[in-house]
């Protein structure tokens, strides 16, 4: 059932009205308290707040990353997003390659670490709060295998923290004579951090061109606050809203493959901001073009054009877009990102058009209140197996010939989730595409792909908090590789993954979402294969 956003008011003078609040902190705007609020608002002035210390930061990288072959950023969520799509989109030929510890699965785990036994690896531990358990397991693990395992030289740790000053990381980086500790500012949210130093110094000491980007995100502050009604922040926040008012509540992405990482970041600041009290914006990432004309008319489409690219499915997609008359019947926001200063404009365009979206729609964009529960329930299951009881909390899984009962639940207005509990490889997002795109041609709904852990700390918020229109199938497999310890833990890093996972399994049932586990066995590529072959068969 779609929610009825018919009460927005998007005339141009109330829009204003919120612009000029949020110029002026107005606590008002937003449900929370006048302090929650108040301390939620630093991201505003984030960008020339991070310019005026640039030097001193770009000082700490060039210092930090003498000598390195490659980077490892421990993070989580909006400690490594950010970062991903400052780097993924300037798509810089001279970049030092960027590797990002986001899962807890053990086969992704001993990939990595292959990938770090040769050469000379910087690993940047990105945590704001600076207690996110799968964070500091990995930072764990990766400095006993540094340490142990790799003989390197006296004199640095080769290991970075950002995180907010007084935090359990700033701890542990002291005590273990971290190269560096950089702070973060105690205003900003995770998911609006990209302008601080936690998507900064990743960029900077892959060598992207920082200063520029955040020029460009000044340029488009200063242009809301001198002519908002000209600006491109004001041509989303009426785009958005007047898809809501349309009962458009499904908005897909469609992204040139440079930019596929600011499309991820996106959605995650879309889910968490908006993603509660049953309302929201269904974000929708890597639909092929093709498969636009299966989708419905809750759907709305923004369109991620880079700079010239000679990738075949880049050319596939401006070609499509050149004749919207034959393909798509859905309202399409465009918008182009080819130098550093657009990506420093597109960036902060979307934290305050989302920011304005949520006090229009009634939700408080800086809090996630849901993403607490199944957090709640994953340590609930640790603090048992560190008592000794050992069992998970387990939640029996579907059969793949099963899939047939949950494909004809997906009607009119419902979207799908993929959660994957699985190696975040080449190969299984390939598949996962394949097998979201024949559930959209046979049931004529968008589907969305999320990687576990990770994803928790992105779309976990809208998936309990948002519209109840989701169905969610949430895909296991079963470790065959050695066990890989948590460093000074009763329990290896299969058992976090399978806790995590029981746990937003636990809170998905607990809300009364519709959720299915599919336990993908000991071969997952052949079971997707079989669950691709029973969705191209299935007839509704």
């Amino acid at each position: 059932m779609l929610h009825d956003y018919s009460f927005i008011d998007d005339d141009p003078r109330a829009i204003t009205r919120l612009a000029n609040g949020l110029w002026e902190s107005d606590h008002s705007m937003w449900k929370g308290t006048p302090a929650q609020i108040r301390n939620s608002l630093g991201w505003i002035d984030g960008a020339s707040t991070s310019l005026s210390s640039l030097d001193c930061l770009l000082d700490v990288a060039a210092s930090t990353s003498q000598n390195i072959s490659r980077i490892v950023l421990i993070g989580m969520g909006g400690s490594s997003l950010g970062a991903r799509a400052l780097i993924d989109s300037s798509n810089l030929s001279n970049q030092i390659p960027t590797y990002f510890a986001d899962s807890t699965n053990s086969s992704q785990i001993r990939f990595l670490t292959q990938l770090v036994s040769s050469g000379k690896s910087l690993f940047i531990v990105s945590s704001k709060s600076g207690s996110t358990q799968e964070t500091i397991s990995l930072f764990r693990y990766f400095h006993r295998h540094v340490r142990n395992d790799i003989a390197i030289e006296a004199g640095g740790s080769r290991f970075v923290a950002i995180t907010d000053q007084g935090s359990p990381l700033e701890t542990i980086a002291n005590n273990y004579s971290f190269d560096a500790t950089i702070f973060g500012q105690h205003d900003v949210g995770g998911r609006y951090s990209i302008l601080t130093p936690f998507g900064i110094y990743p960029a900077a000491v892959s060598g992207v061109k920082t200063k520029e980007i955040l020029l460009g995100a000044i340029q488009e502050s200063d242009h809301c606050r001198e002519h908002f009604v000209d600006a491109s922040t004001f041509s989303l926040v009426r785009y958005l809203s007047d898809c809501l008012k349309q009962c458009r509540d499904k908005l897909i992405i469609i992204a040139d493959e440079p930019l596929a990482s600011l499309a991820s970041w996106i959605e995650q600041l879309i889910s968490e901001s908006l993603g509660k009290d049953g309302k929201g914006i269904i974000p929708v990432c890597g639909i092929d073009t093709e498969d636009l004309k299966y989708l419905g008319d809750d759907c709305a489409i923004v369109r991620l054009e880079g700079m010239s690219s000679s990738s075949e499915k880049d050319q596939n997609r401006k070609n499509y877009f050149n004749d919207l008359s034959e393909h798509v019947n859905q309202p399409i926001l465009y918008t182009q990102v080819i130098e550093p200063k657009d990506l420093g404009k597109e960036i902060m365009k979307w934290e305050l058009g989302i920011a304005m979206l949520g006090s229009l729609i009634g939700v408080n964009p800086f809090d996630q209140p849901q993403v607490e529960i199944s957090k709640g329930l994953a340590n609930e299951a640790i603090k048992d197996h560190k008592r000794k009881a050992t069992r998970l909390r387990r939640i029996e899984g579907i059969e793949i010939e099963d899939l047939e009962d949950l494909l004809k639940s997906l009607g009119r207005h419902t979207y799908m989730a993929l959660l994957a509990y699985l190696p975040r490889d080449r190969e299984n997002e390939r598949l996962l595409r394949i097998l979201s795109g024949a559930v959209t041609r046979r049931c004529e709904v968008p589907v969305s792909v999320g990687f576990g852990p990770s994803y928790l700390h992105s779309t976990g918020q809208l998936h309990k908090g948002g519209p109840e229109s989701g169905v969610f199938v949430q895909l296991t497999t079963t470790d065959i590789g050695e066990k890989i310890e948590v460093p000074g833990e009763t329990f290896d890093f299969s058992f976090l993954n399978e806790a995590l996972a029981d746990g937003d399994m636990a809170a998905l049932h607990e809300l009364g979402k519709k959720v299915v586990r599919i336990n993908l066995g000991f071969d997952a590529t052949l079971s997707i294969e079989r669950l691709i072959n029973r969705v191209e068969t299935f007839k509704n």
